[in-house]
């Protein structure tokens, strides 16, 4: 969706990063963090189309546990699977019409909760990791 890649590219230029072209097959990782808010990771991942995974996540019992995790295909930002862990949702797009409107309409809200929330905004947020 061009809302989350339009967040995305805005909070990563921020902290002086950029997204991979989706032709490269060279990994990526950042997690950011802006207290209160859960840390904020974008990574490539791989196995899919060049895909980007943009998660907020936290530990439970020693498990990472995704509140949401939206895997984006790079090309047009369509949604291609999402995770919500505290609520047992794992779902693909080719699994479900779910993805159709509800994770297009969550991806909308979301993308501008992490520019609202202060997640592009350096003197807040900071990159606790990063692998390139």
């Amino acid at each position: 969706m061009a809302k989350m890649k339009l967040s995305i590219e805005k909070i990563l230029k921020a902290h002086g990063l950029k997204l991979p072209l989706p032709t490269s097959n060279d990994e990526f990782f950042v997690k950011i963090e802006n207290k209160p808010y859960m840390s904020l990771c974008i990574e490539r991942v791989f196995g899919y189309a060049p895909a980007i995974a943009v998660q907020h996540s936290y530990v439970l019992n020693g498990d990472v546990m995704f509140d949401p995790e939206i895997v984006y295909r790079m090309s047009d930002w369509q949604p291609l699977e999402i995770t919500q862990d505290a609520v047992g949702i794992h779902r693909r797009a080719i699994d479900s019409d779910y993805m159709v409107k509800d994770v297009l309409s969550l991806s909308s809200l979301w993308a501008k909760n992490l520019l609202d929330q202060g997640f592009a905004d350096t003197s807040r947020a900071k990159v606790a990791k990063r692998g390139e």
